[in-house]
């Protein structure tokens, strides 16, 4: 990867030129190579490109023009940034599928009218309890837990090494409960269902946010990471 320093003719590039692409991050413009990604057709992201497929059928095809009409008023009050961190409007139809793609994965059904709030439970605390011995367990706990029409999305992280703390790119959803929520809320055989059995002085991450059906809010997640023990 090269870093970029651009001059007064040239400010910037994006996008690919034959095997190089220009890309911006944090620290400034860079290339790096063109690398065509994987598309291992999981049942996960089967299902939800079905989500979003049929949420854009529904804008066309089921919503009403005055239905259409609500969500760009609604549009218009939302910005959304650039992966170059250029503000942006949300269309009515982006904002549409937004909200209501994980709102079918959630819940069923789909909200066809922009919601009247944002309201939703939001958690700031999150502890984790694992035991790599039999028998195992891995259970997590939250400073609050949902009210009705909300449930709990669980996501984690699979078994790395100690000393990872960067776990920000291995989060990956393994389950979501519906309210009521006990806690310490059992997640074990959600976990090794997606990663194996907890094997000992492995880190595992969880994070865990609220979402509510009614109005397809989301709180912000919470995360928290352990060595098994």
């Amino acid at each position: 990867m090269a870093k970029i320093l651009f001059g007064p003719i040239i400010s910037q590039a994006r996008n690919a030129q034959g095997s190089l692409v220009f890309s911006r991050g944090p620290h400034g413009a860079y290339t790096r190579n063109r690398v065509t990604p994987t598309n291992p057709k999981t049942a996960s992201q089967t299902t939800w490109r079905g989500y979003f497929k049929t949420a854009s059928q529904r804008w066309s095809g089921t919503l009403t023009e005055t239905q259409r009409q609500a969500w760009r008023a609604f549009a218009m009050k939302f910005r959304n940034l650039t992966p170059s961190g250029e503000p942006t409007d949300y269309t009515a139809l982006q904002l549409y599928i937004r909200l209501n793609v994980p709102r079918r994965n959630y819940f069923d059904g789909w909200i066809d009218n922009p919601p009247l709030d944002d309201l939703v439970t939001q958690p700031s605390t999150l502890t984790i309890n694992t035991n790599a011995s039999a028998p195992q367990s891995l259970t997590i706990t939250l400073d609050k837990t949902t009210v009705a029409d909300e449930c709990l999305v669980v996501r984690a992280t699979t078994q790395l090494l100690a000393g990872k703390l960067w776990l920000h790119r291995w989060w990956r959803n393994i389950t979501h409960v519906h309210h009521p929520v006990g806690y310490p809320l059992n997640i074990l055989a959600a976990y090794q269902a997606r990663y194996g059995n907890l094997v000992a002085g492995k880190r595992v991450g969880i994070a865990a946010f609220i979402f509510r059906g009614g109005n397809a809010a989301h709180a912000l997640q919470v995360w928290s990471s352990s060595i098994t023990t």
